[in-house]
């Protein structure tokens, strides 16, 4: 739809999708409203489905119409290899407390060189004492009385994760994990994954269509999950997010410290409290 200089151009897409569709919405949405667009946001792994959009493609798309580009990169720091030079972002934001097993109050801000100039931090201080090269440095080097621990944190976190077994070995374990956890929930589910075994569509999380249309005994799940069984995982109406109505689906992270029996142990939870709610 056509917008004012004032209104937010929302592009919404029909799940599960393809990435060839995402870039033609994207192209007719930019087409239809030239010249309008400023700045483009696109979440890396979107939360609600976990899928992983191009955004590679999706940048050089909307900088062929003048359009900035900011990543939000919450869920993908730590979930998948990351390579800012390659994407190209004019801003990228990512947080180190989901996967990267930093504190929360951690996080990275990457800012093209090219568009430095534009950014300040919030918390506007004497900018610090030392000599940088550049503003953007300078200005985001000393905050005042804020805590510097979760920043600091950060390189323990990268020491910790290699100490492992290193990136890819983490990042590998963490996507089999999830293929297999789907295949079983579906399995004991009867019912599907939202998207096929493929690292370009889904990493660390999964998606797994529940065996019940009864939004209210999906609503009721994560809380009754966190009661009686110490878990929990968000659940979903699809049709809020461009997919089927009425179609309910789990998203489950699949973290190193998981195993496989941790997920049937998930699962025949939520059967359980499905088949009580039902009588």
């Amino acid at each position: 739809h056509d917008f004012d200089e004032d209104a937010l151009l929302q592009v919404d897409i029909k799940l599960p999708s393809t990435k060839e569709k995402i870039l033609y919405d994207v192209r007719v949405a930019l087409e239809n409203n030239k010249g309008l667009v400023k700045i483009a946001s696109f979440s890396h792994i979107v939360s609600l489905p976990a899928m992983i959009l191009p955004i590679k493609e999706l940048i050089a798309l909307c900088h062929q119409y003048n359009v900035l580009v900011l990543i939000d990169g919450a869920h993908a720091l730590g979930q998948i290899p990351l390579d800012m030079k390659d994407y190209n972002a004019d801003f990228y934001v990512g947080n180190g407390h989901k996967w990267l097993y930093s504190p929360k109050g951690s996080a990275v801000l990457y800012v093209n060189k090219n568009h430095q100039p534009l950014i300040d931090p919030t918390t506007i201080s004497w900018e610090g004492s030392s000599k940088f090269p550049s503003h953007f440095q300078k200005a985001f080097a000393y905050q005042g009385t804020s805590s510097y621990s979760p920043y600091l944190a950060m390189e323990d976190a990268l020491i910790f994760r290699e100490s492992i077994g290193g990136e890819e070995k983490i990042h590998n374990y963490m996507h089999s994990l999830a293929v297999k956890a789907g295949k079983l929930m579906a399995s004991k589910f009867k019912t599907n994954v939202l998207f096929e075994d493929d690292h370009s569509r889904y990493a660390a999380m999964v998606d797994v269509r529940l065996p019940t249309q009864n939004e209210t005994i999906v609503n009721a799940l994560p809380l009754q999950l966190l009661n009686k069984f110490d878990t929990w995982v968000p659940t979903y109406n699809i049709g809020n997010f461009g997919g089927a109505k009425n179609e309910f689906y789990v998203r489950v992270s699949c973290q190193i410290y998981n195993e496989l029996s941790d997920i049937e142990y998930l699962s025949n939870a939520i059967l359980e409290l499905i088949q009580s709610s039902i009588k």
